[in-house]
């Protein structure tokens, strides 16, 4: 099978499994399509593609009005990325980590090297 059609293939796969996975919610079928395209472009070795598609997702948080200290902001970071992606990429990167820990998580996203872990 050519690469085209190999994603072709993909790309049809993970919209038919967001969209009976979120049938209600066009928003969250979005999600859900970025992450099991996602998922499965990380296992093709398509990291360049992966990270492109999340940045599509990707909000800035807003800049905190109160000085903070560097470890407060970078746990702010850490913890909006926990709370914006959706529970399949809590999982994948909570299995990359090798632990429960969000935090744990987050140091594998941020050490993955993926454009978003350093704000894109």
């Amino acid at each position: 099978m050519t690469t085209v059609a190999k994603l072709r293939e993909t790309i049809l796969r993970c919209a038919r499994e967001a969209k009976k996975a979120e049938p209600n919610n066009v928003e969250y079928r979005l999600h859900s399509f970025i992450a099991k395209l996602s998922g499965s472009l990380e296992g093709m070795g398509e990291l360049d593609l992966d990270a492109a598609l999340w940045q599509l997702l990707e909000t800035k948080p807003a800049p905190c009005p109160l000085a903070v200290s560097q470890p407060v902001a970078d746990a702010l970071v850490a913890m909006t990325w926990w709370n914006s992606i959706t529970e399949e990429r809590r999982r994948h990167w909570l299995s990359v980590a090798g632990t429960a820990v969000p935090a744990d998580a987050w140091r594998a996203f941020a050490a993955s090297g993926s454009v978003l872990a350093v704000g894109g």
